[in-house]
């Protein structure tokens, strides 16, 4: 069976090869999607929409959200009130993703313990919501190691 099976692709594939018509599109459409593709397939965001609920206020939590507001995917900051704006924002696809500092952000930091952080990620646009998780948890890292360097010295 095998055997057949061989036989049989091999004579498509030479009548394949005798047509030239054949022969164009067996080569030009796979060369149009990569060169198509490799435009329209990016892993990078730009101006995206961020909520923000700073139950925090103190001195760390607005010295991340400044570090987020320059960072170049960012095209604004939107403060959040409540979980039902929050939801609303989302909802109706205002935002992309929402940081919610919790009270003790700061107050934790400088005591020496790390500041934990919520994100919540619009599930629908996964993609661009899971770069844009991976920005913020960069900027983060960052601002942690420069916190751990000035500790040391």
């Amino acid at each position: 069976m095998l055997g057949s099976l061989g036989h049989a692709m091999a004579r498509e594939f030479i009548a394949l090869m005798r047509d030239p018509g054949s022969r164009r599109i067996l080569l030009a459409a796979p060369v149009f999607q990569l060169v198509v593709f490799s435009y329209a397939a990016t892993m990078e965001i730009h101006n995206a929409d961020l909520g923000v609920i700073n139950a925090d206020g103190g001195r760390w939590s607005r010295e991340l959200l400044q570090r987020l507001e320059a960072a170049s995917f960012v095209e604004s900051l939107i403060p959040v009130a409540s979980t039902a704006q929050l939801d609303e924002l989302i909802e109706r696809r205002r935002i992309l993703l929402a940081v919610h500092f919790p009270a003790d952000f700061s107050r934790r930091i400088e005591a020496g313990q790390p500041g934990q952080l919520q994100m919540i990620v619009d599930g629908r646009r996964a993609n661009a919501g899971q770069v844009a998780f991976s920005y913020i948890r960069t900027i983060a890292a960052d601002l942690q190691m420069e916190l751990a360097e000035t500790r040391t010295d």
